[in-house]
């Protein structure tokens, strides 16, 4: 396959993304926490992503598309407070040419924007991701997002609940009246 047609495939739009199935999932081994979906592009080239709760290293296996030969993409954050670059790692089953490799490679990696554009939660260094990294890292952060309003919410309920049986343990406690005391001793 050429170089040309590799990256025509590879750079294409997003089509879908959807939550993976239990079968899609076993692209992975079990017990891996986080989430997992489906990334199609326009190209017919179809992954199974994993995208981990905590850490910024997404895995993408091959489903099905035009190019089978790319089994696993890695995304991988530098550890740099100054760059937010990821690094791009690929495995290739037999028969992708050391020059094939590398155009796919270089199709998946983020480059660097030299040109003046505003700063976006996710490049705040001007470099252009691939839309399914792009779409990764919003999806991560959302998940994110969600896991903190989740703990905020049962705290908010636990502190409900402590103000309603507090409250009700007031009324329990109350200092009896006369006529109430005079009530118990008959």
């Amino acid at each position: 396959m050429e170089g040309q047609q590799i990256r025509k495939i590879l750079k294409t739009s997003l089509s879908f993304v959807q939550p993976a199935s239990a079968s899609e999932r076993k692209l992975f081994s079990t017990g891996l926490s986080g989430s997992f979906y489906v990334f199609g592009l326009s190209s017919g080239q179809t992954f199974v992503a994993h995208i981990p709760p905590d850490m910024e290293h997404f895995t993408l296996r091959t489903l099905r598309g035009p190019l089978p030969q790319l089994r696993e993409v890695q995304w991988k954050r530098f550890d740099s407070i100054e760059d937010l670059n990821y690094q791009t790692n690929c495995q290739f089953a037999a028969g992708l040419s050391p020059a094939e490799q590398q155009v796919c490679v270089k199709a998946l990696s983020p480059k660097r924007n030299y040109g003046r554009t505003e700063m976006t939660k996710i490049a705040f260094k001007y470099y252009n991701y691939h839309p399914i990294l792009e779409r990764a890292i919003c999806l991560q952060q959302a998940h994110q997002a969600y896991r903190v309003a989740e703990i905020l919410l049962a705290d908010r309920k636990t502190q409900i609940q402590a103000l309603l049986i507090s409250r009700k343990k007031t009324k329990i406690n109350q200092q009896q009246t006369k006529g109430e005391k005079q009530h118990v001793r008959n």
